[in-house]
């Protein structure tokens, strides 16, 4: 083989593997944190960076949770599944102290509504992750929902 058919391929090779991968697909994602009332019993704090991509199941989102009960101390979570649909996202896992979750976040930017959330508990039994409308103002903080 002669020399420059050689440094051809082997330029041609260091280019491919230091080309950035064209065609990746996009993730999609909620990140972000909020305060919410919690029915009538006080405020819930959440705080929430879930990702996938986009042409991955459900169940291969991943990312952390942490939430705050009225009443109870922090607790963290580990997300296992996460949904987008426009504006709407929904995201679940398990919380450290063995119970699963289940969150919905709805990012009003786009609507110039308030972002809205819902935290749910579930003692016993992991949850799929539906993307549904949130349900519950945030009176402080700002959840963004890309997908």
């Amino acid at each position: 083989m002669n020399k420059p058919l050689v440094a051809t391929l082997l330029t041609s090779a260091i280019l491919t593997l230091a080309a950035p991968s064209i065609g990746a697909p996009p993730n999609v994602s909620v990140t972000g944190a909020g305060t919410l009332v919690f029915r009538s019993e006080g405020t819930v704090h959440v705080t929430v960076s879930a990702h996938k991509p986009a042409d991955a199941p459900e169940e291969e989102g991943t990312g952390n949770v942490t939430i705050k009960f009225p009443g109870e101390p922090a607790v963290h979570g580990t997300v296992d599944c996460l949904s987008v649909e426009g504006d709407n996202a929904g995201v679940s896992g398990q919380l450290d102290n063995g119970q699963f979750f289940f969150i919905t976040i709805t990012d009003g930017e786009q609507t110039g509504v308030p972002d809205r959330a819902d935290v749910r508990r579930l003692v016993a039994t992991r949850q799929f992750c539906p993307a549904k409308h949130g349900s519950d103002d945030i009176i402080n903080g700002n959840f963004q929902v890309r997908g």
